[in-house]
């Protein structure tokens, strides 16, 4: 699966699903580091936890490793990631739960944490606003997006997804609990 996200955002999302996979992305460039050529980010996650992170060259000699790599990525913005998931035989023999299928991410539902009117109106931009607005506790990040644009396109889902995560990181939002 692919994703368009800032790497905050993306493991934001992979842990609250309690994901477990890799992510990769290639680039160019990476701040702080003068090699010249392709490399590769390889994030490992165990149910929605980082467990190995690592820059690598186009040989697959490491770079950077664990937060360097992470903070360098932190302020690349949005990047094209490649997600696969771990079957349940590569990550342990833990046998599963009684399986109901996880939500995605447009089946979130929020709720509001603070008060509208206890929230700063300088705080937040306009965007942010109006998502906040549309936040009851009943509604899903794919109604919620509805509301927004007649009929949303992947990028502006993803752009809703990042609002929240922006107001859940602030303990304006939260996720709700099923």
């Amino acid at each position: 699966m692919q994703y368009l996200l800032d790497i905050e955002t993306l493991l934001l999302f992979l842990d609250s699903r309690r994901q477990s996979g890799d992510l990769t992305t290639d680039l160019k460039r990476f701040p702080g580091l003068a090699y010249k050529g392709t490399c590769r980010v390889h994030i490992t996650l165990l149910e929605g936890k980082i467990s190995s992170c690592f820059l690598r060259d186009d040989q697959g000699r490491v770079l950077l490793e664990g937060e360097k790599v992470l903070s360098g990525l932190k302020k690349m913005g949005q990047l094209d990631w490649s997600w696969q998931a771990a079957s349940q035989t590569s990550i342990g023999p833990f046998p599963a739960p009684a399986q109901r299928r996880s939500p995605g991410a447009e089946e979130l539902v929020y709720r509001r944490l603070v008060p509208i009117e206890m929230i700063n109106r300088n705080m937040l931009s306009r965007k942010h606003w109006q998502v906040l607005l549309l936040v009851d506790g009943s509604r899903t990040v794919a109604h919620i997006a509805s509301l927004l644009l007649p009929s949303p396109s992947l990028s502006d889902m993803q752009e809703v997804i990042k609002i929240l995560n922006d107001l859940q990181q602030m303990r304006i939002i939260t996720i709700m609990r099923s």
